[in-house]
């Protein structure tokens, strides 16, 4: 039996696909309710003018319409873990993901989540290192003239935006209202995603969690010290790279949680996957691993005078704590709360 919340995201899809017409069969409309699965879960098809592949949403049950409040989304990038060409072994990583999300934090905050399935596939990271999950450099330089290996993977920061928003179309049919802000959690190469779309998109953000932020927090100033920072170190050059102003006076405002582990200090992101300017710069300037580097990442964010908390946690590795999921729900509690 299908529980309420299920039973209403199936109807607010059925009217919305009837209205827009991307039913072009009505054996469709059955598809769409095997989407639905009894965990509150369903899978929103791609929409090729918007953006290119689909995302799941968790939908808990106390979610209602409050006409005084708006719910808020939070948003969970997916890490794939290894890459593969196969787009259903990276579905099939979303649908896992999200159901630990919302163990952690769904049933926790009593919010909706959104996990978009953005494919780490093999042949792209081998032909040009453009690691989509982490949204680094590479990855915000793919067009059109790439090749077809690159169809659907420009500018996934902006096709993200279109997912949420889309998702707050299909709750808006309900009667439900969820803010044009998100809430925003990643650990590891998922924390670096938050943390650079957090940087590129402030205004959409009502507060961010980033736990071990692969490798290197982007910092939000373009020189250092006399020294460049380019993007995935800092921000230099990142208004061309994006053709958009980055509004630090509006980042300043967001609060930013980040946390790490005392003993992370293997497997550096920076070393495998940044580029060789930004990895150069910051082996400089800021050491040779996660936790040398936390107080001089600290110190920047505080520089420009950011909400931002840099936590380290003691005894802890790459892993994510039980302490630590109190910690990023009390922060989302808080934000919320504001």
């Amino acid at each position: 039996m299908k529980s309420k919340s299920c039973v209403f995201i199936v109807m607010v899809l059925i009217i919305l696909f009837s209205l827009t017409g991307c039913l072009d069969d009505p054996r469709d409309l059955e598809a769409l309710k095997e989407e639905v699965s009894e965990e509150n879960i369903v899978k929103i098809p791609a929409d090729k003018r918007n953006f290119h592949w689909p995302y799941f949403l968790y939908i808990p049950e106390g979610v209602r319409n409050n006409p005084e409040k708006a719910e808020y989304l939070l948003v969970i990038p997916l890490n794939s873990g290894n890459s593969n060409n196969d787009l259903e072994v990276h579905i099939n990583s979303a649908r896992g993901s999200l159901r630990q999300s919302y163990s952690k934090f769904g049933y926790a905050l009593n919010v909706p989540i959104l996990v978009p399935i953005f494919p780490h596939f093999t042949d792209v990271v081998r032909d040009s290192r453009s690691y989509v999950q982490t949204l680094n450099h590479k990855t915000l330089k793919i067009d059109t003239s790439m090749g077809r290996k690159y169809r659907g993977l420009e500018r996934v920061d902006l096709q993200l935006i279109e997912m949420i928003d889309d998702a707050r179309n299909l709750f808006k049919w309900a009667n439900i209202s969820l803010d044009k802000k998100v809430l925003m959690y990643g650990f590891s190469s998922t924390g670096g995603f938050v943390n650079r779309f957090t940087i590129i998109h402030p205004e959409r953000i009502k507060g961010a969690a980033m736990g071990a932020p692969h490798g290197w927090p982007v910092v939000p100033v373009r020189r250092w010290r006399g020294n460049s920072l380019p993007y995935e170190a800092g921000i230099d050059g990142l208004n061309n790279l994006v053709n958009k102003r980055i509004d630090l006076n509006t980042l300043k405002e967001v609060p930013l949680y980040f946390f790490l582990g005392e003993n992370d200090v293997e497997n550096d992101p920076v070393r495998a996957t940044f580029n060789r300017e930004s990895m150069e710069v910051i082996l400089e300037l800021f050491g040779e691993d996660r936790v040398e580097r936390w107080p001089h990442a600290e110190r920047i964010y505080d520089s420009i005078g950011a909400n931002a908390e840099f936590v380290l946690y003691p005894n802890v590795g790459h892993s994510f704590t039980s302490q630590m999921r109190a910690d990023v729900n009390q922060f989302f509690r808080d934000v919320i709360s504001d």
